[in-house]
């Protein structure tokens, strides 16, 4: 029995009904008198494995909140499950009409027993006769047999198959028959297959209700049950079956579920058949799920040695991040948050290294021995995303046709890299929220949530605060995920890193194209800082890789073999009208002047100000000045000092070759 209360102060109603409408049109069971909700809106079905509720197509949809996390209802093909506590939500986003729900579950389902086959009796019988027909209940061991090679290493969805064509082909009097076998987690009996007669209506059930199960004496017999109205899901609701367990080595691996399309239609002597055949089956049904659950195993160890060798293919190989100080600052930000369990927030534009960072954060991490697994949220659908993530259950889309664990499941215990989370959809940033606040995730097409274990790390190059004010990112999601922020500065802030990593990847990309390569020249080098570098660390890494393809083996990599795009930065553009082409110190030099003049323009030629602002003495400037013939007509403040040949020295520039 379900109750169900409208808005805070109103009074509970219950229903007992298998279904319940709800909606403006007062038609319906629940009517809910607001111009905001359709007409027939939403819908509770009473089920034997319990209540669901689904849209209607309505205008403004349906949503289901529970512990505070809110997420859409699906159509009638993919209900959501209720549970007491649950809240239903239609009408106005903004200002929903509440449905509390409050489910009375100590109401058993009532079946009539009508007979019972024990199945202990039926292994004695079938070990003593072996004759022609087994039992004389009308079924050939040659069939039998047939049956047994047919299913033999034979996939699991075509085992089960032929299964329940042989009881459709042994027993006429039964309509459709069920296999039911026991859930990941052991917790219910799931519906694996069913198939029905042609012509005849299916009565569907997703679990095995518990009262047919205890009705068979510890999973020991076959029963016929004559009538049981309360497994109805609707008007073709089952009036007669018979329930075989199949027992392997005495455990109960599965059901067989054999119903008749009226009631009294199966009989004692049906009873005997699917007793046997369950008797007989059972071993090969048994072996033909483990046989599949060592597949997915196999998976499952292949998927983790993928990930394990591109961690370690990257672990081999680490970039040199650089040695500005911003990224001392961040790698001491690692440091202090690595060995704690919170979740990290890594900001900057894209191709800043942000996955390296990640990655920095997991290697420091009490996690290191766990699996280190990533995705880009913006790289695939909705759909493909949430499979990812969370995995799903055979059936639950087309395509889906055997269970898939989710990262959420393969990097437990471990961390998860969710890369341009700005681009995660927002229903399933909801989701996501509900991993973070509570560890537990809905595999898509899955009633039973599970747990997990893991670390997030997200990165973005989008401004997620922008995103909140807009509404196109959750607000409650932000403030989960930026516990700790870390801001990557982008390749153009970071000065001589752009040679460092240069040198890196010419070493990278020599050893992987087994070409001998002399380094990086001064004039290439001084084109690369010219560059400004709008794709960062990976449009470095990708020009040095062409670069390496270019040279000549035992040359090193000069302006020649860049590419336009960034030989012409330096070839064409100047500084404060100063052209920057030539060897790399007189263009520095060239550069240096040009920047001494802007500056003591800015301060009206006053050299004290101006030597302040450089960041160097009097003195030097004087040095410099004289060296480049920079007289202000404007000079006001001291008497300048002859040049000193020390301080010539001291301020004399390095050169880089």
């Amino acid at each position: 029995m379900i109750k169900l209360r409208v808005g805070e102060g109103g009074e509970p109603r219950s229903f007992d009904q298998p279904s319940i409408t709800i909606g403006r049109n007062t038609a319906n069971r629940l009517v809910i008198p607001d111009t905001h909700v359709s007409g027939f809106h939403a819908e509770i079905e009473q089920r034997a494995d319990g209540f669901f509720v689904c849209d209607a197509g309505s205008a403004n949809g349906t949503r289901l909140r529970r512990d505070g996390v809110e997420e859409p209802v699906g159509s009638k093909a993919n209900p959501s499950r209720l549970k007491s506590g649950d809240q239903i939500l239609v009408g106005d986003p903004a200002k929903s009409a509440v449905l509390h729900v409050s489910i009375d579950e100590s109401v058993p389902v009532s079946v009539t027993v009508v007979a019972r086959k024990d199945l202990t009796l039926v292994s004695k019988d079938v070990a003593a006769t072996r004759s022609s027909k087994v039992m004389d209940a009308g079924i050939e061991w040659k069939a039998l047999f047939a049956l047994f090679q047919e299913i033999a290493g034979a996939e699991p969805d075509e085992a089960e198959k032929r299964v329940l064509q042989f009881v459709l082909e042994a027993v006429r009097a039964v309509s459709q028959v069920s296999l039911f076998l026991r859930s990941a987690d052991g917790s219910h009996w799931r519906l694996s297959r069913e198939l029905a007669r042609a012509g005849a209506e299916k009565s569907p059930l997703d679990t095995l209700p518990r009262a047919l199960t205890s009705a068979a004496a510890s999973s020991t017999e076959a029963v016929l049950f004559s009538e049981a109205p309360s497994l109805s899901v609707d008007a073709r609701g089952i009036r007669t079956a018979i329930l075989a367990p199949l027992r392997f080595r005495g455990d109960t691996t599965g059901f067989l579920l054999a119903s008749g399309p009226t009631r009294g239609a199966l009989a004692a002597v049906d009873l005997e058949k699917v007793a046997v055949i369950a008797h007989e089956v059972a071993s090969q049904v048994a072996m033909t799920e483990l046989l599949a659950k060592l597949r997915a195993a196999e998976a499952r160890l292949r998927e983790e040695n993928r990930y394990l060798r591109d961690r370690d293919e990257k672990a081999r190989g680490p970039v040199p991040l650089g040695t500005c100080a911003a990224l001392k600052k961040i790698m001491d930000e690692v440091r202090q948050v690595a060995p704690t369990d919170a979740t990290v927030l890594i900001l900057g534009e894209t191709g800043t290294g942000k996955e390296l960072i990640a990655r920095a954060v997991h290697a420091q991490s009490r996690r290191s021995d766990g699996l280190f697994a990533a995705v880009n949220c913006g790289a695939l659908t909705e759909t493909l995303l949430e499979s990812e993530l969370f995995g799903h259950v055979r059936g639950a889309f087309t395509g889906a046709v055997k269970d898939k664990k989710g990262l959420f499941e393969v990097a437990d215990g471990g961390t998860l890299f969710l890369d341009e989370l700005g681009e995660m959809p927002p229903s399933l940033q909801v989701k996501l929220l509900r991993v973070l606040q509570g560890g537990e995730f809905m595999p898509v097409g899955s009633e039973r949530p599970k747990k997990t274990s893991v670390r997030i790390v997200g990165a973005t190059n989008r401004n997620l605060k922008s995103m909140v004010e807009k509404e196109t990112f959750r607000q409650d999601l932000y403030y989960r995920l930026s516990v700790f922020s870390i801001e990557l500065p982008a390749l153009r802030e970071r000065g001589e890193d752009v040679v460092l990593l240069a040198k890196h990847f010419v070493d990278v990309y020599a050893k992987k194209l087994g070409k001998a390569i002399a380094g990086l020249s001064a004039d290439a080098a001084g084109a690369l800082l010219a560059y400004p570098f709008p794709g960062n660390v990976r449009e470095l890494e990708n020009e040095i890789e062409r670069a390496v393809l270019l040279a000549e083996p035992g040359a090193s990599i000069d302006r020649a073999v860049l590419s336009d795009k960034v030989v012409g930065t330096i070839r064409e553009k100047a500084a404060d009208g100063v052209a920057v082409h030539g060897k790399l110190k007189e263009v520095m030099a060239r550069l240096e002047a040009a920047v001494l003049r802007r500056a003591l323009e800015e301060h009206n030629w006053n050299r004290s100000r101006t030597a302040r602002t450089l960041g160097i003495s009097r003195q030097a400037l004087l040095v410099k000045l004289q060296r480049y013939k920079l007289v202000g007509a404007a000079a006001v403040d001291e008497v300048e000092a002859a040049p000193n040949p020390v301080a010539e020295q001291a301020v004399e520039d390095v050169d880089v070759e």
